[in-house]
């Protein structure tokens, strides 16, 4: 790689991480009735994405005393994150499984991945925060 290109990568990785933006986010799927606290974690760091704690920030509502199913996360610096939303219903702060290992619990990640036999990882969900705007939609199952 060429000293300008190096340049230019160097600038736009300073460029990029001077910002700070907005995520406008979707719950989509809530069960009726619509209760239970709701944890939606952002993460920014992969080696971090399974463990409980490692969360970059964690917003938690209670879904009985809130109007709606939009949220807004504000005054994040542009990087790359992944999202895990947990509905508690029994006010635990942990998501129940089942004997086979399926949530009892309705949750949803980022880039709305499928999967069957494994739980979403950091890469399934993740997405870029580079502009003051985003607007995602998770679907909660």
């Amino acid at each position: 790689m060429g000293p300008f290109k190096v340049i230019a990568w160097l600038f736009i990785v300073w460029y990029w991480q001077e910002g700070t933006g907005r995520i406008s986010l979707h719950c989509d799927g809530i069960q009726e009735p619509i209760q239970g606290i709701i944890y939606i974690y952002l993460y920014n760091d992969a080696t971090k994405w399974n463990d409980p704690q490692g969360y970059f920030h964690l917003y938690k509502y209670n879904l009985s005393a809130i109007p709606g199913t939009d949220f807004t996360l504000e005054n994040l610096p542009y990087g790359t994150y992944a999202i895990r939303v947990h509905i508690d219903q029994d006010d635990n702060g942990e998501i129940d499984y089942n004997l086979v290992g399926q949530a009892l619990e309705q949750t949803g990640f980022s880039n709305n991945p499928v999967k069957i036999f494994s739980k979403p990882t950091f890469r399934d969900s993740r997405f870029a925060l580079l502009k003051p705007a985003l607007k995602l939609q998770i679907e909660l199952r």
